[in-house]
C-alpha cells in the first residue's frame, strides 16, 4: 500500500510547475520560489 502512495506522490511532484521551473533554472528544490 505504501509503495503506491509514494509512487503517486512522485508522479505529482514531477508534474509540478515549480519543480520543472526549478530544474530548468538549475535549482535543486522548488522551495526556492517560496523563499524568494
Amino acid at each position: 500500500m505504501k509503495k503506491s502512495s509514494s509512487g503517486r506522490w512522485l508522479k505529482e511532484h514531477f508534474s509540478d510547475v515549480y519543480v520543472k521551473r526549478a530544474k530548468q533554472e538549475g535549482f535543486r528544490a522548488r522551495s526556492v520560489y517560496k523563499l524568494m
